[in-house]
């Protein structure tokens, strides 16, 4: 007997006689494969992500974040914008996405806990932001050396950019008003440059960044206040191709 209930397509199974597969860890990656099956306690996600134009999106990192556990199960979709994941049925799910910002909450999935196994079909669609500043970048004062405490956020950037092969980005820099015009060009075109080396030192393709500086020609703040330069002061990150 098969069951289905919208907005994710819910299907009872029968009972499968036989050694459940059980599937654990706290940090699970799912599998384009079709090696993975519902058991008695955990159920089968198939994910299909789509940009907002309905076109499969690949290269997509996703995150199921179990409210009860806070274990995360993460996969990424494919050249066909899908992947399949194992989690324990009768949870709530954090179902998140990988943005160059970190990571962005979609919305909340809840897996019933029911007798026979459970498969559930789970649609995101979304597109990434076309600009973002990225927020716990820095670097040492007047200088364009970056900051380690920076380095996890440019890590996950590298980790997108690595899975989303046919992206390319433009990295800019900038910077407030004080000091001189041309020292305060050249230091944005330093720090822009210096996040496109990392990146590529981290595997990413050269081919996929670009770096521009753009001094203090593009303030997003007044630059009257500490907080408002400090605002100004900042690397930002431009999609030039999906």
């Amino acid at each position: 007997m098969e069951k289905l209930i919208n907005e994710n397509v819910l299907i009872m199974m029968k009972r499968i006689l036989g050694i459940a597969l059980v599937f654990a860890g706290v940090n699970a990656f799912a599998q384009n494969g079709r090696d993975l099956k519902a058991t008695e306690t955990d159920a089968l996600v198939k994910v299909t992500v789509v940009n907002m134009k309905n076109k499969p999106s690949a290269g997509d990192i996703i995150t199921l974040t179990s409210k009860e556990t806070q274990t995360d199960y993460t996969g990424v979709t494919g050249d066909s914008g899908y992947f399949k994941i194992v989690v324990p049925n009768g949870e709530k799910y954090i179902v998140n996405f990988r943005s160059f910002a970190g990571e962005q909450k979609y919305k909340e999935l809840e897996i019933p806990k029911l007798d026979g196994q459970v498969e559930m079909n789970l649609m995101i669609k979304y597109d990434l932001p076309e600009v973002v500043v990225l927020e716990n970048v820095n670097f040492e004062t007047s200088k364009a050396t970056i900051k380690p405490a920076s380095l996890p956020m440019l890590n996950k950037v590298a980790e997108l950019l690595k899975n989303k092969k046919n992206m390319v980005i433009e990295v800019s820099g900038h910077t407030d008003d004080v000091g001189e015009t041309l020292t305060n060009q050249k230091l944005s075109e330093g720090r822009a440059n210096a996040v496109k080396t990392y990146l590529q030192s981290k595997g990413v393709k050269p081919e996929q960044v670009t770096a521009v500086g753009f001094g203090k020609t593009k303030p997003v703040a007044e630059n009257t206040t500490p907080e408002g330069r400090a605002k100004n002061r900042r690397i930002e990150i431009k999609i030039l191709k999906q």
